[in-house]
């Protein structure tokens, strides 16, 4: 019967809802026939989206903290592997940018298809096997599922860039006090 509605709400030019994993799945295809990250951005699930938004603050910061304090040969230092990303107008521009420089749209593709089954659904989580015989996690929050494929090394990237902002905070700090202490060495008689 969800395969009919599914197919029906296809057919009608409706997208399909977010309220199962079929359905969250279904959505990708679009993304994945476009190769378009920034559609594939909004099929993630929460966290995953959050994880990223998160991770487009901190580099915006680094970036802000960098330009004001660091000499200006050092400033791309200080953003370090994530310069392009650090570019990006929002977090769904990083999360493209991001998703070109690590092949993720080419990793989803491989195996991507019609659901085959959905597995380990326990209302927070589930499994998605595709026709093709490729696993797809998805997980739910606020009532919605989404592609939760990326969750991990998103959130490992929020946690590492939230060290580093620090680091570079510190090195601002120290590049200031250099600075400061210069200024006051070239008044002195």
């Amino acid at each position: 019967m969800r395969l009919l509605v599914l197919a029906i709400a296809l057919v009608a030019g409706c997208a399909p809802t977010r309220e199962t994993p079929q359905e969250a799945f279904a959505r990708l295809a679009p993304c994945m026939d476009e190769a378009d990250a920034r559609c594939l951005f909004g099929e993630l699930d929460r966290d995953s989206q959050w994880s990223a938004a998160s991770v487009f603050r901190l580099l915006a910061q680094m970036r802000a903290v960098a330009e004001r304090s660091y000499p200006a040969g050092e400033r791309a230092a200080a953003l370090g592997a994530w310069q392009e990303e650090a570019a990006a107008s929002d977090p769904a521009g990083l999360f493209a940018i991001h998703c070109a420089k690590h092949a993720c749209l080419e990793r989803l593709a491989q195996g991507f298809g019609a659901v085959a089954r959905v597995t380990d659904a326990n209302g927070k989580t589930a499994t998605v096997e595709t026709t093709r015989g490729a696993l797809y996690a998805m997980a739910r929050a606020g009532g919605d599922w989404g592609l939760s494929v990326f969750r991990d090394e998103l959130e490992a990237a929020k946690i590492r860039l939230g060290d580093n902002l620090a680091q570079v905070k510190r090195n601002a700090a120290a590049y200031d006090e250099q600075r400061a202490a210069g200024a006051g060495e070239e008044k002195a008689p």
